[in-house]
């Protein structure tokens, strides 16, 4: 009973740096997280966010961070897990793995139209089978795409998405996460 505490403590610590960009923190609990003999409850989305945490690390590891931690290897690891994931059962898992393939594609791969494409997949597919976390974390990472690719009208269509999506969700501190961003 302790070891699934314990690990559920570090994955909500993980997911809640991951959201609101506490990247050095993400990224301590990331690599916490993947000692563990994780729990099947939280194996999936343990997988996507260290994932996710993996794509922002490759190119933004912090000053001491250790040089033995392969970030680019993780994210892919994590990215085919998914896919296999996604193919056995579409409905729960497809969302995540076209969200996290977008990352990639654009992050680690350069290929910006195969980025757009999957994060409007990877909405499309949160948003119809009723994910709408996930749904808002699709449309805010799309918003930062668009934005950084300087596709402000894009961008802020995405974020009020995104922002729509959390408070429907009830994640308030979020979407004041998001309103302090926009100004």
């Amino acid at each position: 009973h302790l070891h699934g505490v314990t690990q559920n403590y570090f994955f909500i610590r993980m997911w809640l740096a991951y959201l609101f960009r506490r990247d050095d923190l993400a990224a301590q609990m990331a690599t916490r997280c993947r000692t563990f003999r994780l729990k099947p409850e939280i194996l999936v989305d343990t997988t996507f966010y260290v994932g996710l945490i993996a794509v922002r690390r490759v190119n933004g590891k912090s000053q001491g961070e250790p040089d033995d931690i392969d970030w680019r290897s993780i994210a892919l690891e994590s990215k085919e897990k998914l896919k296999n994931l996604a193919q056995l059962c579409p409905w729960n898992f497809a969302h995540k793995d076209r969200l996290l393939g977008a990352e990639i594609a654009y992050k680690l791969e350069e290929d910006l139209e195969l980025a757009a494409l999957a994060y409007d997949q990877a909405i499309s597919l949160a948003g119809e089978h009723r994910f709408l976390h996930e749904e808002a974390l699709a449309c805010e990472l799309a918003g930062l795409f668009h934005a950084e690719e300087v596709r402000p009208t894009l961008a802020a269509d995405y974020l009020e998405r995104a922002r729509k999506h959390y408070g429907e969700w009830g994640a308030l501190a979020k979407v004041d996460d998001l309103e302090r961003q926009r100004d």
